[in-house]
C-alpha cells in the first residue's frame, strides 16, 4: 500500500483512534513513529512500531505526518529488524489495525 492509498482510507475515520499494527499471530504493537528511507533509489515509509511505549500515533496525528511524505512511497511497518510491508487494514472498538 502506498501514501496516497492510506490517506483515502483513513479520511473519514474518527480523529481521535489509535493506530496499531497486527502481525500474523494477531499480536498487536503500537505505531509510535514514523520515518522514510531510500534504498536502491525507491522511497519507503517506515511506521515504527513499539510494544513497550505507551504512546500510539492516532488517526489525526498519522494523517498528518503522511500528508508531508512522498504520496506514492510505500509503507513498511519497522519492527525490531524486520519490515513488512502493509496491505490493508481492519477497523474494531474504536482502533484501527493496519495489516
Amino acid at each position: 500500500m502506498n501514501v496516497k492509498t492510506l490517506i483515502q482510507l483513513l479520511a473519514d475515520v474518527k480523529n481521535n483512534s489509535p493506530v496499531f499494527f497486527e502481525d500474523e499471530q494477531h499480536r498487536h504493537y503500537r505505531i509510535s513513529s514514523i520515518s522514510s528511507e531510500v534504498i536502491d533509489e525507491n522511497y519507503y515509509l517506515l511506521l515504527n512500531v513499539n510494544s513497550h511505549s505507551s504512546k500510539t500515533l492516532k488517526i489525526w496525528e498519522l494523517l498528518v505526518l503522511l500528508q508531508q511524505q512522498e504520496q506514492t512511497a510505500l509503507i513498511l511497518v519497522h519492527k525490531q529488524k524486520n519490515r513488512q510491508q502493509i496491505f490493508g487494514l481492519r477497523f474494531a472498538d474504536g482502533q484501527v489495525y493496519l495489516k
